[in-house]
C-alpha cells in the first residue's frame, strides 16, 4: 500500500521521462558488446580495443559538464532531444568503419553525444519531481533503465552471434523511437510544476558557472564515489572478457547473466528503495559499497555458473541501494543551484571510472591475472566506505561547530 501510494504521488512528467528511458534502452546493447564487438566483429587486439573504450568514456568525460551547462541554459529536456536523434545516426553510422584510428574517433564522438543524454536526464528528474519523491524517482528512472536493459543487452547476445554488426542499427532504431516519444510530449514538461530553482532565476548567485568547484563538500564526495564506480565498471569492462575467456562460456550465457541482474533491480529496487527511505543517504550509499565489493571480490572463487549468479546477485543488491541514493545525495546538495552543473559533473565522475575502468582492469587482468583483478575490487570498494564515513564525520562536526 505504501508503495503504491508512493507511485501515484509521483508526477505524470516522470513517468513520461521514464518511458523514455525505457524505449530508449530496451535497444541498448552496444555498450555491453562493445570490447567483444571490437575483439571479435572487427578484429581488433584487447589492448587496443579497451583504448576505444577509454576514448568512448574521455568522449562522454568532455561532453558532461557541457550537457550540464546547456541544460541550465535551454533545458534539460531540448538537450535529450538533440542528444537521441544524433545518437541514432551515429549508431547507424558506426559500423561502416573498421579502421582503428577511425573507430577511436568515432567512439569518442558516439559518447560525447549519447552521454549528454544522461545529467540532462537527472537534472530533470530534480526539477519536475518535490524533494521527499526524488529518492523513489530516482529508483523510478533506473527500473525504466534496466527493465530496458532486461530487453536490449538479452537480445544483443543473440543478435551478436548472428552478425555483430547488427546491434549498432538495433541500438540506433531505439534511440529514434525514444527521440520521437519525447519530441511528441516535450510541451508538457513546460506547463508542468517545477520544483528546482533553475539557473538563471533567483540571485545572481545562481546564474555563476563552476558553483560545483566551490562546493568542497560536493568534491569530496565526488573522491569518495570514484573508487567504487571503478568497480562497477568492471561488468562492463573485464567481466565479459574474463566469463567468455577465463570461463569458456558463451556470449549467449553472458546475455543471461545480464538478464539475472536486471529482473532482480525490476522486481527489487523501487519497493527496496522506498523501504529504506528513511536511510541517510550517505549510510546507503556506503551500504551499498561494502555489497559491491562483496560481490566483485567473490568473483576470485567463482568459477561456475551458480557461483557467478550468486556474485551477481549481491553486487545487483549493493547497486539498487547505492545509485539512487548517490543520485538523490547531489539533487539536495545543489537544490536552488546549478543542479545541471552538479550532474554533469558527477557524470564526469562516472565517464572517468569508466575510461578508467578498462585500461586499468585490463592492466591487472594481463599483468597479475583475474583472481588478482576481482581481489581488488573487494579493497577498492572499502575505499569508499571509509571516505562516505569520513565524509559524515565532517558533517556532524560542522553542524556542532554551527550550533555552538
Amino acid at each position: 500500500m505504501r508503495l503504491l501510494k508512493s507511485f501515484r504521488q509521483i508526477p505524470q512528467n516522470m513517468w513520461i521521462l521514464a518511458a523514455t528511458t525505457l524505449i530508449n534502452r530496451s535497444g541498448s546493447m552496444v555498450v555491453p558488446y562493445l570490447v567483444l564487438y571490437l575483439t571479435k566483429g572487427v578484429g581488433i587486439p584487447l589492448s587496443q580495443a579497451s583504448l576505444i573504450v577509454a576514448a568512448y568514456g574521455i568522449g562522454s568525460m568532455v561532453a558532461s559538464p557541457f550537457s550540464g551547462r546547456l541544460c541550465d541554459k535551454f533545458g534539460a529536456v531540448n538537450v535529450m532531444k538533440y542528444s537521441l536523434l544524433f545518437t541514432a545516426i551515429l549508431l547507424v553510422l558506426f559500423p561502416f568503419f573498421n579502421n582503428y584510428y577511425v573507430i577511436l574517433v568515432m567512439a569518442a564522438v558516439l559518447s560525447a553525444v549519447n552521454e549528454a543524454f544522461r545529467p540532462a536526464n537527472l537534472t530533470l528528474i530534480a526539477d519536475i519531481v518535490p524533494h521527499e519523491q526524488r529518492k523513489t524517482a530516482y529508483a523510478v528512472n533506473r527500473l525504466a533503465i534496466n527493465l530496458g536493459f532486461s530487453i536490449g543487452p538479452v537480445i544483443g547476445g543473440f543478435i551478436f552471434a548472428i552478425d555483430p554488426h547488427f546491434i549498432f542499427y538495433i541500438d540506433g532504431l531505439g534511440h529514434f523511437a525514444a527521440w520521437l516519444y519525447l519530441a511528441y510530449h516535450a510541451k508538457k514538461f513546460e506547463t508542468g510544476e517545477h520544483y528546482n530553482v533553475r539557473s538563471g532565476e533567483g540571485t545572481p548567485e545562481k546564474k555563476k558557472f563552476q558553483q560545483a568547484f566551490r562546493d568542497h563538500r560536493y568534491m569530496l564526495y565526488l573522491i569518495a564515489m570514484f573508487p567504487v564506480t571503478l568497480v562497477f565498471f568492471q561488468h562492463f569492462a573485464m567481466m565479459p572478457v574474463y566469463i567468455t575467456k577465463d570461463l569458456a562460456m558463451s556470449e549467449k550465457m553472458l546475455g543471461i547473466l545480464f538478464l539475472v541482474n536486471t529482473i532482480i533491480i525490476i522486481i527489487v529496487e523501487v519497493p527496496l528503495n522506498e523501504y529504506l527511505s528513511h536511510w541517510s543517504d550517505i549510510k546507503s550509499i556506503a551500504v551499498g559499497s561494502v555489497l559491491t565489493g562483496i560481490g566483485f571480490g567473490m568473483m576470485t572463487i567463482s568459477h561456475d555458473f551458480a557461483l557467478l549468479i550468486l556474485t551477481i546477485v549481491i553486487w545487483t543488491f549493493g547497486e539498487m541501494i547505492f545509485f539512487p541514493a548517490s543520485t538523490n545525495f547531489i539533487a539536495q546538495i545543489s537544490e536552488g543551484k546549478n543542479t545541471g552543473e552538479y550532474m554533469g559533473y558527477y557524470q564526469v565522475l562516472f565517464n572517468i571510472s569508466f575510461t578508467t575502468a578498462a585500461p586499468l582492469g585490463t592492466l591487472i587482468y594481463e599483468g597479475l591475472g583475474a583472481q588478482m583483478l576481482w581481489l581488488s575490487t573487494f579493497f577498492m570498494a572499502m575505499i569508499t566506505v571509509g571516505l562516505m564515513y569520513f565524509l559524515r564525520d565532517m558533517d556532524k562536526k560542522k553542524a556542532v561547530s554551527a550550533g555552538a
